[in-house]
């Protein structure tokens, strides 16, 4: 806008009057000075109209000039909103009791007037002016300052006699509204930096922060200078909004304000980090004794220890209670001193004197030290406690009890080795495993209180009750991001949770009270697999297909890390997660399944596989309850019967449960108790199975499950093993049908012997009936298998035979030949020790159709089965072969004369090496003066019991 100003226009102000800028001192502008006004003309009515201030109330002239006070009472201040402010805010003028304010623009409200009202109001210098678009009343408009005025009222402007609008007001920032503090820490000296910025307390982006700036930061708070720290210490994140501002201090920087720039930031991230410092000044004050809340009264400062003097001039009761309120833990029940002693030279060299209400010892009055100060040492009791435990004994939230009042303490000043100690305080394992925090979001209720937003440490602790706790004031704080929780390394052990087998199977990891499938990928590495089977399980042994239904927990064993030395799950870092993952299982070297050998899948001898042996076990004395959950882990239904039989020779066991799988193939869909089959977990060598059981021979390979899965539906999932020959032994489950997150398909199986067709021409042309067009079967492989099967059984029945015979030889020429002894190498066989077979070798004895009652099965002395769930379990004699038993049932046994006749079940061979035909063989025994009971009963089947039992040809008693 257009100003003019006329010759002879006098320049006048009142200074002197902060309160009131219409009274005091008038002052005219010459040539560019302020001179007192000195004249005997009186035209007080006039300045005082031409200084906008009203009309005439006093006047006097002096020496020193004229003093004027006129009518209106005139003063500038800031406003934050419609409350008066310090050193900030929308500039307003108040005349008399009224305020109204500055109106400006970009082009009017520049810094000469932001420094005319910072100035004149006693705030500093300006830090940052701007205009705020806010519809105001208004009373100057287009300000003008040459910038000496001693108010912004006297500077030119457009003033409103009456009401006036702005659409803009002037807006100003002074340094001195900007302040600084460290909060939330264990002294004055550390903690969490909060600038206070236009009337508000701003926590600090870390991003962009100084060394320089913390020097600033400590000097402007007395504090020296910052201490650099190897770790350091972390502080509550506090509730505040962030600075917009950068800040950034020189190094002869004294406050704050000198390093705040005028532009804000546009925006900052939300998961910052808010800045931290601790000055070289910061001491705390701890107890060190068996309690949490009595010992010796220490100071801490930096890495040295010092204690407080107990002298009695100085170490009264209010001192003592100082302490105690300063440790959350009440009041002192009672105060004494100890005698220094060799720590006379770390007696702290400052004397307190404490008021009733004090509450931090340091801040308390410094008094003049007494002569005996360094002859004792401060000891106090508090009548408080303080416990820290987690709400579900191994894991959970952290809760800390004070003064008979439990809550919350925020996870901000929480780290590994503050989670380590509380894990060892509560006796929890050796580290802690903190959990996503995704995982565990709790909001405040009415019953879950912020006790404490933050605890820290000492150098001279027995365990984490004895830390600097810093309590929460505030009613509604919300800790951010979590309240501090955490998952000790005791808590956490993995299981195989299926009770038919030992040492093998899908793991599961109990974690946070629950029990989570554990990914593929976390059990390929070998100290995962070996802190996994631990002691119980031998050494680590491979990854296996899980196979289950799907968890209901929604999360998963992510990551399993354990050190080479790691020989239980608890020494290992584990981490779950709510991300989906292919399970995994594990077999370890110890492995052992329970099973019933027989001609059924649900009938037949109680058995054992393990890695190195197949063995009886014996089901005498055992329960219902026991055969009952036998039954129940193989799927079998309810308990039947339980029958044992033991003779002089060998002992059977007949053991039987009520339901059979009924497996049926109709229209090349297979079927488990009338439900199909999905072919998900589903291999080739099941279909096998399915057309051995139907007598069909084997199934056609290569055949395409199209026909689709009912999402609705629940179907079975079958998983085979080695030891399994019939698919009703296999493990099983019931289950939607899917694969991939789609329907999944369920089986088809088409048998060789099954297929029959019929061709349409008598030279070419042919139609199948069942099923339709079939590739050419492949070569029929089982009759192979078979005949091998066979040949070498007769392969081994003609040694056993050709053995015999040298034995008759040998007793027909005893007197002929020496003495000697069989190394056990030359009766291996003889002796019955069956180790070698295996699984697939017992499985091709069953398919050969070989008639027998049970197994032949070895066992191990050393070893036994008290693992598995069935606590009867005990030893059994080996069983043997049906045809051993009818061998033993047809020899003539002499017991004194220890003679066996024993009808050659091979004499039919020809082509035995001897080449004539054995009617019968005769063997003599002497007995050993060692022989036991039980070594009687075993020798007819040839089982070696130590160095004196064997079969010596030619050698009598």
């Amino acid at each position: 806008p257009a100003s003019v100003i006329c010759t002879g226009h006098d320049k006048l102000r009142l200074k002197g009057n902060p309160s009131n800028v219409c009274s005091g001192r008038l002052e005219k502008e010459e040539n560019g000075k302020w001179n007192p006004v000195k004249t005997n003309n009186s035209y007080p009515d006039v300045w005082c109209r031409q200084m906008h201030c009203g009309t005439k109330v006093s006047h006097s002239e002096d020496d020193n000039g004229t003093q004027l006070t006129c009518s209106d009472n005139v003063k500038v201040l800031l406003k934050d909103g419609n409350k008066p402010s310090n050193c900030y805010g929308e500039v307003h003028i108040q005349v008399n009791d009224k305020s109204r304010a500055v109106c400006g623009t970009a082009s009017t409200w520049t810094e000469k007037e932001a420094k005319v009202v910072c100035r004149e109001l006693n705030c500093g210098s300006v830090i940052s002016k701007e205009v705020k678009t806010f519809r105001r009343e208004g009373i100057m408009d287009n300000v003008k300052c040459s910038g000496d005025e001693p108010s912004l009222w006297h500077c030119r402007a457009k003033h409103y006699t009456n009401s006036g609008q702005c659409s803009s007001v002037a807006y100003v920032v002074c340094a001195d509204s900007i302040s600084v503090k460290l909060l939330d820490g264990p002294g004055k000296c550390a903690g969490r930096v909060e600038v206070q910025h236009e009337g508000k307390w701003h926590k600090v982006n870390q991003v962009g922060w100084t060394d320089t700036n913390s020097d600033t930061v400590c000097k402007q708070l007395n504090c020296g200078i910052r201490r650099a720290l190897p770790t350091p210490e972390k502080f509550s994140q506090g509730s505040n909004d962030v600075l917009r501002k950068t800040i950034n201090c020189k190094t002869d920087a004294k406050h704050i304000s000198e390093c705040i720039p005028a532009a804000n930031l546009n925006n900052q991230p939300r998961d910052l980090v808010a800045v931290g410092i601790t000055c070289e000044e910061h001491k705390v004050v701890f107890l060190k004794g068996d309690s949490s809340c009595s010992g010796m009264v220490g100071i801490e400062h930096g890495t040295k220890t010092y204690w407080l003097s107990g002298s009695n001039e100085t170490w009264d009761q209010n001192s003592a209670d100082t302490v105690c309120r300063q440790m959350h833990c009440g009041s002192a029940l009672n105060h004494t001193s100890i005698p220094s002693a060799d720590l006379m030279k770390d007696v702290w060299n400052v004397s307190y004197s404490c008021s009733s209400n004090s509450t931090s010892l340091l801040d308390c009055e410094n008094t003049t030290l007494p002569s005996n100060h360094s002859d004792t040492i401060a000891t106090v009791a508090c009548s408080g406690k303080i416990e820290v435990n987690l709400t579900n004994e191994c894991w959970g939230y952290v809760n800390v009890c004070a003064n008979g009042e439990c809550g919350d303490v925020c996870a901000d000043t929480w780290t590994d080795k503050k989670y380590a100690m509380l894990c060892k305080d509560l006796g929890c394992g050796d580290r802690g495993l903190e959990p996503n925090p995704k995982l565990q979001p709790k909001a405040n209720t009415k019953g879950s209180k912020v006790l404490f937003t933050g605890l820290h440490t000492t150098n001279n602790m027995n365990n984490l009750s004895q830390s600097i706790f810093i309590k929460n004031d505030e009613n509604d704080y919300i800790c951010k991001p979590h309240q501090a929780y955490v998952v000790c390394s005791g808590s956490v052990k993995s299981n195989f949770p299926s009770s038919r087998d030992k040492c093998s199977g899908n793991v599961l990891v109990e974690y946070e009270g629950q029990w989570l499938p554990v990914c593929k990928k976390a059990l390929e590495n070998t100290n995962t697999q070996k802190a996994i089977c631990g002691e119980q399980c031998g050494l680590a042994g491979e990854p296996i297909p899980y196979f289950g239904p799907e968890s209901t927990e929604g999360r998963f064993i992510e990551k399993i890390e354990c050190g080479d030395d790691a020989k239980s799950i608890t020494a290992c870092k584990v981490t779950a997660s709510s991300q989906s993952c292919l399970r995994g299982g594990l077999q370890c070297s110890n492995w052992h399944k329970i099973a019933l050998a027989g001609e059924k899948a649900c009938s037949g001898a109680v058995i054992v596989h393990s890695q190195i042996e197949i063995r009886a076990v014996s089901t005498e004395g055992w329960t219902k309850s026991e055969g009952q959950m036998l039954c129940r882990d193989l799927e079998c239904g309810n308990f039947m019967s339980n029958r044992n039989t033991t003779s002089d020779i060998t002992s059977t066991t007949s053991f039987s449960c009520a339901d059979e799988p009924n497996v049926t193939l109709s229209d090349s869909h297979v079927k488990i108790n009338g439900v199909e089959v999905c072919a998900t977990d589903w291999k080739d060598e099941y279909s096998h199975k399915v057309c051995q059981e139907q007598n069909w021979g084997i199934a056609i390979a290569g055949v395409s499950h199209d026909k689709l899965a009912d999402a609705d539906k629940n179907y079975f999932h079958v998983s085979c093993e080695n030891n399994h020959y019939k698919l009703g032994q296999c493990k099983r489950y019931k289950g939607k049908c899917q694969k991939e997150g789609k329907k999944g398909t369920l089986v088809s199986v088409y048998c060789v012997n099954n297929v029959k067709f019929n061709t349409t021409q008598k030279c070419g042309g042919f139609k199948p009936t069942d099923p339709p067009i079939l590739d050419p079967p492949p070569p029929k492989i089982l009759p192979i298998i078979l005949g091998v099967g066979v040949l070498l059984v007769l392969v081994i029945l003609i040694v056993v035979f050709v053995r015999i015979c040298i034995v008759k030889k040998a007793q027909k020429k005893a007197m002929n030949f020496s003495l000697r002894k069989l190394s056990r190498k030359e009766v291996e066989f003889e002796s019955g020790d069956y180790e070698d077979v295996n699984d697939n070798e017992m499985e091709d004895f069953r398919l050969g159709r070989f008639k027998s009652e049970t197994e032949v099965i070895t066992e191990n002395d050393a070893r036994s089965t008290s693992s598995f769930p069935y606590d009867d379990i005990d030893e059994a004699q080996p069983l043997t072969s049906q045809a051993a038993t009818d061998a033993d049932s047809r020899n003539n046994i002499n017991q004194d004369g220890v003679t066996y006749e024993v009808d050659d079940p091979q004499e039919n061979y020809d082509d035995i090496d001897a080449g004539r035909e054995i009617i019968q063989t005769e063997a003599e025994v002497h007995n050993s003066p060692q022989t036991t009971p039980e070594s009687e009963a075993e020798a007819p089947q040839g089982l070696v019991q130590g160095d004196e039992d064997y079969l010596v040809p030619g050698q009598d008693g």
